[in-house]
């Protein structure tokens, strides 16, 4: 059985990224490269009638320190598989499953590699399709696919966009959102800039 079916944390995976005096790593690069494997053949399930070459997945980080190292690595699997990738670099959780929704964006899947409220050392994936955040079950099915013998890929050799920010749509959209609900477009419209400054200045906070 594989070590990765402990860093299940209900509808997440959660680990160790960095070792510290009382814990070793339990989520190092090596297991990001395998579940980025296992997430490919899982969206080869789920989306029987796309190739893997249509596929197009997008991937955000919190600001932990590991998550460069860890986005690196899962970023090049999937890429060496053929995965069309979205590197949104620094991004939050709600945003990424947004990526999904917004059509210039079209991300068939999201990652977002963040472990909430957890101490720095720590670090985690949360999964998205267009239909939402994925569940026990599907994670329990992504960490089945794992295969700790395989040869993973080395070379990306599909198109990846780095550094694509998604902050100024996401808050855009929420302020449309503030927008129809106030009821008052005056009003909204005249703060609109307002908050996006706010929202790009305090994202941090709403991871």
């Amino acid at each position: 059985m594989s070590k990765i079916n402990e860093l299940q944390l209900s509808s997440d995976i959660r680990g160790i990224a960095i070792a510290t005096e009382e814990f070793d790593a339990t989520l190092t690069v090596e297991e990001s490269r395998l579940i980025a494997s296992a997430f490919v053949k899982w969206l080869q399930k789920r989306y029987p009638s796309k190739a893997v070459m249509e596929l197009v997945v997008g991937i955000g980080r919190d600001s932990r320190i590991s998550g460069p190292d860890l986005t690196r690595e899962f970023i090049q699997v999937l890429s060496a598989f053929g995965v069309r990738v979205i590197d949104f670099e620094m991004a939050t959780t709600p945003s990424m499953f947004m990526a999904t929704q917004f059509e210039e964006f079209n991300c068939d899947a999201t990652v977002m590699f963040t472990a909430s409220h957890l101490p720095f050392y720590y670090n985690g994936l949360k999964f998205f399709t267009r239909e939402g955040g994925l569940e026990s079950s599907d994670i329990r099915d992504i960490i089945a696919l794992v295969d700790e013998k395989e040869e993973l890929p080395q070379e990306p050799v599909s198109t990846i966009e780095v550094k694509k920010s998604i902050f100024e749509r996401y808050s855009n959209h929420l302020v449309d959102l503030i927008r129809k609900g106030s009821g008052s477009e005056k009003e909204t419209a005249r703060r609109s800039s307002y908050y996006c400054r706010c929202w790009k200045r305090c994202w941090w906070f709403l991871r």
